[in-house]
C-alpha cells in the first residue's frame, strides 16, 4: 500500500504496541524494553524496589554485582533526570536506563536477583487488536495465551482467526472466571480493553491479588507516569509510541548526510531524554574512538555513550 499510494511512512499503533509489550515480557522485571542494531542491543527500563541488591551501590562498583557488559546510560528519580557518572549511587525509587546485549541484560538480572524465570503463558483482558497482534507473535514464541472478552461476536472473530489462542466469552475483571481460568498460574496479566481506568483497576487488582506480572494499555498521555504511584509494572501507550516513530522519521529526513541518518530513536524519562542511533560516518570525529554509539540528548544537550 505504501508504494502504490506513495507514502513515506505507515504506522500502525496496534501492531507497534503489541511488539513493545512483546518486548516487555522478554524482560519479566524490566517497565519497558526498547532495541537498537536490529535487535542485538537493547535498552532496558528497570525500577528499583527498597529490597534491590542495588541500593546503595555505585556505578563504577557495579563490577562487585556483576561481570556482565551492561551501561547505565540515564537514571531518573521523580522529576530529575541524571546521566550518571561512576560516583553515581543508586537509590531506590531510581528508574535504572540501562544497555547491553539481550544476553548480558538477562545475566545481569539475574545477578541482582530480580526475577526473570521466562513467561509461559499469559491472560489478555480484551479481545481488540492490539490483543490480535500479540496473541499471534506470543505464540509463536511458543506461550499460551488466553484472551477474556466480553463481546461475544468479537469472540467468534478472535477464535476463527486463532485456532492455537484460547478465547474466553466473559468478564476480565470477574474475580470469580479469572479463577476458574487459572490465574493463580499464569505468569502475566495484560489489560488491554478500550478503556484505560478499568485497564489500570485490572492491573492493580492482579498485582495485589495475585502478584502477577501485569501491563496496562492507556490512551491518556496524562496516565503514563502513573507506573510508579499506582505500583503497575508496565504502562503502554499507543500514542506515544507512534509519536517516537514520527520523530525519529523527520529527523532522519532533516539529517544533510544521509549516510549518517537517524536509525533508530526512542524517548525515553517521560520525554525527557532521546536515546539515538545512527550510523558513523569517515567524518564522524570520534571515528578511530568507537565505531557504534549511543547518543543521550537530555533538553538539547547531547552525552555520547
Amino acid at each position: 500500500m505504501r508504494n502504490q499510494l506513495g507514502f513515506s511512512m505507515i504506522v500502525n499503533p496496534e501492531l507497534e504496541a503489541a511488539s513493545e509489550i512483546r518486548r516487555v515480557l522478554s524482560f519479566p522485571s524490566a517497565v519497558k524494553v526498547d532495541t537498537f542494531s536490529r535487535g542485538k542491543v537493547e535498552l532496558a527500563e528497570f525500577f528499583v524496589e527498597d529490597q534491590s541488591r542495588l541500593k546503595g551501590i555505585e556505578l563504577n562498583q557495579l563490577h562487585k554485582i556483576t561481570k556482565t557488559n551492561i551501561l547505565v546510560c540515564a537514571v531518573s528519580h521523580n522529576e530529575d533526570v541524571i546521566i550518571p557518572d561512576g560516583n553515581y549511587a543508586i537509590k531506590p525509587g531510581d528508574h535504572l536506563y540501562i544497555t547491553g546485549t539481550h544476553r548480558d541484560l538477562s545475566r545481569f538480572c539475574l545477578d541482582i536477583g530480580a526475577i526473570t524465570n521466562r513467561i509461559k503463558n499469559v491472560i489478555i483482558i480484551g479481545g481488540g487488536k492490539i490483543a490480535y497482534y500479540l496473541s499471534k507473535q506470543l505464540s509463536t514464541q511458543g506461550i499460551k495465551v488466553k484472551i477474556i472478552e466480553k463481546d461475544k461476536n468479537r469472540c467468534q472473530v478472535l477464535a476463527e482467526k486463532l485456532p492455537y489462542v484460547t478465547i474466553i466469552h466473559g468478564d476480565g475483571s470477574d474475580d470469580e472466571l479469572l479463577n476458574e481460568e487459572g490465574i493463580e498460574n499464569t505468569d502475566a496479566v495484560l489489560a488491554l480493553t478500550g478503556l484505560d481506568e478499568e485497564n489500570i483497576v485490572l492491573s492493580l487488582s492482579a498485582k495485589s491479588l495475585y502478584h502477577k506480572k501485569t501491563i496496562a494499555k492507556v490512551t491518556r498521555m496524562n496516565y503514563i507516569g502513573l507506573s510508579d504511584v499506582l505500583k503497575v509494572d508496565s504502562i503502554v501507550a499507543p500514542k506515544k509510541i507512534v509519536a517516537s516513530q514520527i520523530i525519529r522519521y523527520v529527523r532522519a529526513k532533516m539529517t544533510k548526510d544521509h549516510d549518517s541518518a537517524v536509525k533508530t530513536l526512542y524517548k525515553i524519562v517521560d520525554g525527557e531524554v532521546e536515546a539515538v542511533e545512527f550510523k558513523v560516518t569517515e567524518h564522524f570525529n570520534y571515528l578511530q574512538q568507537q565505531d557504534l554509539w549511543l547518543l543521550i540528548i537530555v533538553n538539547g544537550h547531547y552525552f555520547h555513550k
